[in-house]
């Protein structure tokens, strides 16, 4: 993933030599990408949950899961914080900026524990949900639940929640675990 020396590169020391590796960018690009689906989809999905209670209230007893619960609100919260700090990590990992690392693992650290925390608030929530379904078998919400597809969903969410955190773990504490390991900055353009 590393290139060869290029002319006119400026090191983060201020020297013009040194390599200037393509891995930084690629990362950074990834982070900014996740970052923003969290805070849109995030953003979105608490906005709906918010509305959604006096969009259907002349569909009868809403089930559980469409009303927004405390643990759910601070997991949320919690999400939405944790991917602003994914979001300025990536942008200071393609500018080279060494405090990115640091950000990177801060996101991971602290990822891997809202993915178990959303797996449990997952599990309340459909165990919510099978009980107000046997309380309410003849909703048409009742109709459509799956407690299979409850648990395919939060596999799903476990693999796309914690795969990225635990690869900047490895990447960021083991091998990529110092500052100077992002190489020299590229020359800006000529003005």
């Amino acid at each position: 993933m590393d290139t060869p020396p290029i002319e006119n590169a400026q090191g983060i020391d201020g020297s013009l030599e040194g390599k200037v590796y393509t891995w930084p960018v690629v990362i950074g690009v990834i982070s900014i990408v996740l970052s923003s689906l969290g805070l849109v989809c995030g953003g979105c999905g608490a906005g709906m949950l918010a509305v959604l209670p006096s969009i259907l209230k002349d569909q009868g007893e809403l089930p559980p899961t469409m009303s927004l619960s405390g643990p759910m609100l601070v997991h949320m919260g919690l999400g939405l914080l944790n991917a602003i700090v994914l979001l300025v990590g990536g942008i200071l990992l393609i500018r080279r900026n060494p405090t990115a690392r640091m950000l990177h693992l801060v996101y991971a650290i602290t990822g891997l524990p809202l993915v178990a925390f959303g797996v449990w608030v997952q599990f309340n929530q459909m165990a919510a949900m099978d009980q107000w379904v046997a309380e309410n078998p003849n909703s048409p919400f009742a109709q459509g639940h799956s407690s299979a597809g409850g648990m395919i969903g939060m596999a799903v969410g476990v693999v796309l929640g914690g795969g990225w955190p635990v690869f900047l773990l490895i990447w960021f504490g083991v091998i990529k675990n110092k500052a100077d390991s992002m190489g020299v900055r590229p020359a800006p353009p000529p003005v």
